[in-house]
């Protein structure tokens, strides 16, 4: 009995020690350059990840590429239970524009320019 006891700790020992770790990393697309800007795309879209664009981008070609998902009309605030907006965000985290699903459409959101560290991104408060 001592031995099957020895033998299993062993097996998982072994087992967990084996097991790589899952590290997810979010796609990056475009190259990075001296004449590009990188943009962060998050919750809501089909495809998220860090995008190097031109500068002077603006959003509506960023959302065009990075497809807003089915599923972003579902996405609710925890708290107050609203749909949530799709906002942008520059690096330091101030909200430069924000757009409820259906006015993203809208140019004035579209038009934006993009700048170098901005996010765009549903963002769902889930307290």
């Amino acid at each position: 009995m001592k031995q099957l006891s020895w033998l299993l700790l062993v097996f998982f020992v072994v087992a967990c020690s084996s097991t790589p770790s899952r590290t997810y990393h979010k796609p990056v697309y475009g190259d990075p350059a001296p004449s590009t800007i990188a943009v962060t795309v998050g919750n809501g879209f089909i495809f998220p990840g860090t995008y190097h664009l031109p500068k002077g981008t603006r959003l509506g070609l960023l959302v065009d590429a990075a497809k807003v998902s089915p599923t972003a009309k579902d996405l609710r605030d925890g708290v107050v239970g609203k749909p949530v907006p799709c906002q942008v965000r520059t690096a330091g985290k101030k909200y430069r524009a924000t757009s409820s699903l259906e006015k993203m459409k809208d140019s004035a959101f579209r038009n934006l320019e993009l700048h170098d560290g901005d996010e765009v991104a549903f963002i769902v408060w889930n307290f």
